[in-house]
């Protein structure tokens, strides 16, 4: 098997799931910052030795969106994608959370499908429920399930 190097920025990990995610993701990284104020991506570890690789970015439109994905050794998932509020009032435009499962999907599918991510929620016009289903579409071979917050209002 051939590797080739890693990109700059793109953290090591033991994990071979985590490190072919992280090494697709840097090489999205410029075409991902055209939409964003760039993409960090670090390494966790448990004390049980769990890694995980968390990947941020913030979108640089006049109302920021801010996406986040975690990815445990073992594929599951965590996403988060959420739009600010105006700022006089502040909070978020919306706000959708969700688990899932990468283990199926290649790296680059994963890098693909969080860049696709971006498309769903970059722009001032974002419609709410328009973001939410499109950012569910983009995910579903990851199995996405919504996490409910009982105490989030309804907009």
């Amino acid at each position: 098997m051939v590797r080739r190097a890693q990109p700059a920025l793109v953290p090591a990990f033991e994990s071979e799931l985590l490190s072919s995610i992280a090494i697709a993701m840097g090489r999205r990284r410029k075409a991902i910052g055209h939409k964003s104020k760039g993409i960090t991506m670090e390494r966790e570890a448990d004390s049980d030795g769990y890694e995980r690789l968390n990947i941020k970015v913030r979108t640089t439109s006049a109302r920021p969106a801010r996406l986040t994905l975690s990815v445990w050794s073992d594929g599951l998932m965590w996403f988060s994608g959420a739009q600010s509020g105006p700022s006089r009032r502040g909070g978020w435009r919306f706000m959708l959370t969700f688990h899932g499962d990468v283990g199926s999907l290649t790296p680059e599918e994963v890098a693909n499908t969080f860049e696709a991510s971006l498309g769903c929620v970059y722009g001032d016009e974002v419609d709410p429920d328009q973001a939410t289903a499109r950012l569910l579409a983009v995910w579903k071979h990851a199995g996405p399930e919504i996490e409910r917050d009982d105490n989030a209002r309804e907009l």
